[in-house]
């Protein structure tokens, strides 16, 4: 059996440019117009229109410009079966942490592969669970481990694992890889 392809879609230079300076020139030129700014309206209301103006711009830059990227990357990892996911295993060293990485769901197969999605490739040993299976209903997942996302149990051979992610890539799961479909809600 060939290796499977566990290669999410490259960012663009625009999002590495965003992800590796952020905020930074914001800063800069909030930091320049200050001063002359504290001469006209005085300490308090610059500090105010500043940081006012610089969280809106922040902002608009996520919405408008970087958020449609990472959609349009989603939407093409997602329909070659690849997820942005946490896992982990009860009882193995990530008791209390989850491993961030990547899943691909094939037909009664889930290959997890470690590593950060913005941080750089893949990393570590490509993890196959062969014939999953849901136990119970997905929970919420917490804010730490996945920001809006759902935490399904599953079973596999002799392992069950904890897996968080989005609610469309649960269903991408359901849909391609489970023994026993959950429901939709």
């Amino acid at each position: 059996m060939r290796e499977p392809d566990l290669e999410p879609t490259p960012r663009s230079r625009l999002e590495r440019a965003y992800d590796a300076f952020g905020s930074w020139p914001l800063v800069v030129l909030a930091g320049v117009l200050f001063v002359p700014l504290q001469s006209v309206l005085g300490w308090w209301p610059t500090l105010v229109v500043v940081v006012a103006t610089g969280i809106v711009l922040i902002t608009v830059i996520e919405l408008i410009v970087i958020a449609p990227l990472r959609k349009k990357r989603a939407v093409r990892d997602t329909e070659r079966g690849l997820f942005e996911c946490a896992h982990r295993e009860p009882g193995s060293g990530l008791r209390g942490r989850w491993a961030r990485g990547y899943a691909k769901a094939e037909p009664n197969r889930l290959i997890f592969q470690l590593g950060a999605s913005e941080n750089g490739p893949l990393a570590g040993p490509l993890e196959i669970y062969s014939f999953p299976t849901v136990i119970g209903e997905p929970a919420k997942a917490p804010w730490t481990v996945f920001p809006g996302g759902r935490v399904m149990t599953i079973r596999s051979d002799n392992t069950t694992l904890q897996l968080a992610a989005s609610q469309a890539s649960l269903k991408l799961l359901n849909e391609r890889c489970l023994s026993n479909p959950t429901p939709d809600p």
